[in-house]
């Protein structure tokens, strides 16, 4: 990709970061004066997605788990930051009640899945209906039982709302459409959430033919969000793998943030992430900070609200080709080093999240190393921004994005994020010239700090995985 600004030379970076600390160790504390004060908003979410798992609920070796929905093991959610969570192995209404109150008891909210009655659920006429009608005289047969049961858990505090079918291809749209709008109007207060598939997915996974010829973002997911009209778009990609000893980056990782961001943006309707966080199949076993850090920050620079962990307690299950090593948490419950991992950028997040939630998302800047290598995820971009009227010029040693954003009182943010292979450990800095700014509010680390801006200019010292929250003064 064509370098998008004039270059600031590597000396004056270096000097820079020696002058100011880079935006990192010993540097200024924050001015208090300088620091925008926000209206409370809404939370970041982060979604512990298959929580902890009822007995008997495993498959093979490991079906005779015993029972892991205790209150201890719910702390152990909460302990890390999570606010959400979705039950994936409970399939009774007592089991999803459970859930509810136990993550109620921690402060939490719960998702159900609701897949498994056999007197009518939500999934089973999504998956089984291929027509609105078909779904229409499904749901006519089936809605006092999915009633009832919706309306006992909507008693609950804890009860955040469903994950309605995960992955779904277009064939099913139609009866997601009817589900969607029925739920809405019946729960208003709680939330049906569809998980999308990613660019990597198959014609036949997304179609539900091979020979179509259909595009992705038109006709998968513009379409999706203009036929169904959700109130929340989601979708997972996961994109650190391994082959053998080469590690390796989804080239569309970050198109697909990308088109999920733009989407959004154009329908006001906000989306989730899903995290890579169980190590299977060719994907990484998540072990470091930068692993975790990399997965949020690039989402965060595009403007995702919520991210959900695929998955938070390790699969009871490893058939010969799953090849699963854990998640945050063992089987059995062990914090795993992910875990620790995990509960240090939820607490970062935490920290400036208010300011976060009040920006709205503009478009992200590429700001690629000045001694350009290529990079397959930047050159794959469909929109990125060329220009921002507050940046007069950016460089990198290494390759970072910066997520630009605005707030109600006409406020510029940028969301600068090291876009470099986790498990490579490369820091990036960047230098940035801004217009018309003394001195950058910097949220990093898990503090927010004030730097003065020598004419303008700063480096932002981005370590492996790390993104830094930006306000220019």
């Amino acid at each position: 990709m064509k370098k998008i600004f004039g270059h600031i030379c590597c000396a004056l970076a270096a000097c820079l970061v020696l002058s100011t600390g880079g935006c990192g160790e010993g540097a200024f504390q924050a001015d208090l004066a300088d620091v925008p004060v926000y209206p409370e908003a809404e939370p970041f979410r982060f979604v512990a997605y298959m929580g902890p798992p009822p007995a008997n609920s495993g498959s093979g070796e490991f079906a005779d788990n015993p029972n892991y929905m205790t209150l201890e093991n719910y702390r152990t959610m909460a302990e890390c930051g999570f606010n959400y969570t979705t039950g994936m192995y409970e399939n009774t209404m007592e089991q999803y009640l459970n859930g509810i109150e136990l993550a109620e008891q921690v402060g939490m909210k719960y998702y159900v899945r609701d897949y498994s009655f056999v007197e009518g659920c939500i999934e089973g006429i999504i998956v089984a209906a291929d027509t609105k009608e078909e779904a229409e005289s499904m749901l006519a047969e089936q809605e006092a039982s999915i009633r009832a049961r919706f309306e006992e858990y909507s008693g609950h505090e804890g009860f955040a709302g469903v994950l309605a079918v995960d992955e779904p291809s277009v064939q099913r749209y139609d009866a997601i459409a009817v589900m969607n709008e029925w739920y809405r109007e019946n729960f208003p207060d709680s939330e049906f959430q569809v998980n999308l598939l990613p660019t990597y997915s198959s014609q036949s996974q997304l179609f539900g033919d091979a020979s179509v010829d259909k595009k992705y973002k038109e006709d998968y997911v513009e379409y999706f969000n203009e036929h169904v009209n959700p109130s929340v778009l989601s979708y997972d990609h996961y994109a650190l793998s391994k082959l053998g000893t080469t590690n390796r980056v989804s080239a569309t990782y970050l198109q697909n943030l990308e088109i999920f961001a733009n989407e959004s943006k154009r329908s006001g309707k906000p989306f989730y992430v899903f995290l890579q966080t169980l190590g299977h199949w060719d994907y990484r076993t998540m072990e470091y900070y930068r692993d975790i850090a990399w997965q949020v920050y690039t989402a965060m620079a595009y403007g995702a609200v919520g991210a959900q962990t695929f998955t938070y307690w390790t699969n009871l299950s490893n058939g010969p080709t799953e090849k699963i090593t854990n998640a945050l948490v063992d089987r059995d419950g062990t914090k795993m080093p992910a875990w620790y991992a995990m509960q240090e950028v939820i607490a970062e997040v935490r920290a400036f999240e208010n300011v976060y939630m009040n920006f709205e998302w503009q478009g992200v800047l590429p700001a690629v190393a000045d001694v350009y290598e290529g990079n397959a995820m930047v050159d794959l971009l469909m929109e990125p921004l060329e220009s921002h009227e507050r940046i007069l010029s950016v460089s990198a040693t290494k390759d970072a994005v910066i997520g630009v954003f605005k707030d109600a009182e006409g406020r510029d943010g940028f969301l600068i994020a090291n876009i470099t292979d986790p498990a490579d450990n490369l820091s990036s800095d960047v230098t940035i010239d801004f217009k018309d700014a003394e001195k950058v509010v910097v949220y990093k680390k898990g503090r927010t700090l004030v730097y003065p801006a020598e004419d303008g200019k700063v480096t932002f010292r981005i370590g492996s995985g790390e993104g830094q929250f930006v306000i220019p003064v």
